[in-house]
């Protein structure tokens, strides 16, 4: 038997993650005795709330330890609608809340309670690649639609309308947004929802994972907030793993209509089954006592080094990222130059040279749906070691010609 021939149709249209390629790579040279400057990942490092550890110590000193439902404890996803209730001044339910593991899970199961086979969901790009990969999955299609550096990476009102067919089922929106770092504004926001007002058959997937890591400089707004009629058609994709630094823990929620809720818990009772009792407790207990993310002084100090250093390197040119730990440099000004005889063509080449011979790992722009840029990573990195990472970066580039 031809093993890989007899697999599903399914699994073959699917690409492997490149992030995690990028850290298998890394961490095989790591093994090897080679320092690697890694600024492909998107960890983050630093230490879970102690809150949280102490309910977490206590849950398993208490035993529970067992099954939940599948869409989560009731505390739990009442403290999430009670959190987001607070911030944003709305009026969700816990029945509006389902618990999976991780953020990554539940927009899986979001995608399989979506998507039919010819249906389309808008990617705006650059976005996180698991998107594309979630939708084929489901047997729909990902309507890519590139957002370059002229829109700072954003989706426009104008975009939006100009891609919206009869298959479009959901548009995805990512703010702040993995990699740019880009944030909408409440006006930005306005005015996609203005298009989409005029086709209420789409819904509005908004994944805020990263909503409380955002600069001094701008402010998060959630797209919920502009309407009642927007809200009832928007499922919201958050979790504790970026904004509060537990990304092991594998806590992430949908916030959105009963239906949705509903459909996707039916959905994870054959999947996930329920997420860790024990994570559960712990984010209890955390959003409970913590609305804002205890990090976000650290990821604006560490923005701010990442972008001091980025400047020194002429050859790449960027937008100043307003969120998150990325920053999503362009890389155009390279191609068709030299590298040890090698002529650079694209940003996954980049990146080869770049493990290769300068033994830093970059994730290329292509996997995120936008080719001639880079992602790097801040997340998992202290200030000191952005300058590491960055100065050599900066050596390795200045040797193309």
């Amino acid at each position: 038997m031809n093993i890989k021939e007899n697999l599903s149709n399914r699994i073959k249209r699917v690409k492997p993650s490149v992030t995690n390629d990028s850290n298998r790579q890394a961490k095989e040279l790591i093994k090897n005795g080679i320092h690697v400057f890694n600024l492909s990942n998107g960890d983050i490092s630093l230490p879970t709330p102690e809150i949280a550890k102490n309910a977490a110590i206590e849950a398993i000193e208490n035993d529970d330890t067992k099954y939940t439902l599948a869409s989560g404890k009731e505390e739990l996803r009442k403290a999430i609608a009670d959190q987001y209730n607070r911030k944003y001044d709305l009026d969700y339910k816990y029945q509006n809340v389902l618990v999976g593991s991780g953020t990554k899970n539940v927009l899986f199961t979001l995608m399989g309670v979506l998507c039919n086979h010819d249906d389309e969901i808008i990617v705006p790009t650059p976005c996180w690649p698991s998107y594309f990969e979630q939708i084929k999955l489901f047997g729909a299609t990902p309507k890519i639609v590139e957002c370059g550096i002229e829109t700072n990476f954003k989706l426009t009102s104008k975009l939006l309308s100009k891609n919206i067919t009869s298959k479009t089922k959901a548009v995805i929106l990512n703010s702040p947004n993995n990699p740019s770092g880009s944030v909408y504004s409440k006006d930005e926001l306005a005015k996609l929802a203005e298009v989409l007002e005029e086709h209420d058959d789409i819904f509005i997937i908004f994944d805020d994972v990263y909503s409380q890591i955002v600069s001094p400089s701008s402010s998060f707004y959630n797209i919920v907030c502009l309407s009642k009629e927007i809200q009832n058609r928007t499922i919201i994709a958050g979790g504790i793993s970026k904004n509060y630094g537990m990304t092991g823990w594998r806590i992430g929620w949908l916030i959105g209509p009963e239906e949705i809720i509903s459909a996707s818990s039916s959905f994870q009772s054959h999947s996930l089954g329920s997420a860790v009792t024990i994570s559960q407790d712990a984010t209890i207990s955390l959003l409970k006592h913590v609305d804002e993310s205890p990090f976000n002084v650290v990821f604006s100090e560490r923005r701010k080094t990442m972008v001091k250093e980025l400047k020194k390197i002429k050859e790449l040119s960027f937008v100043q990222p307003q969120g998150a730990c990325y920053i999503f440099p362009s890389i155009n000004k390279l191609i068709g130059k030299k590298y040890d005889g090698i002529t650079l063509k694209n940003s996954k080449q980049f990146c080869e040279l770049a493990l290769k011979y300068g033994h830093i790992s970059v994730i290329p722009g292509e996997a995120c749906g936008l080719e001639g840029y880079l992602r790097l990573s801040f997340g998992s990195l202290s200030s000191a070691q952005i300058k590491e990472n960055m100065f050599q970066l900066k050596q390795f580039v200045e040797k193309f010609r």
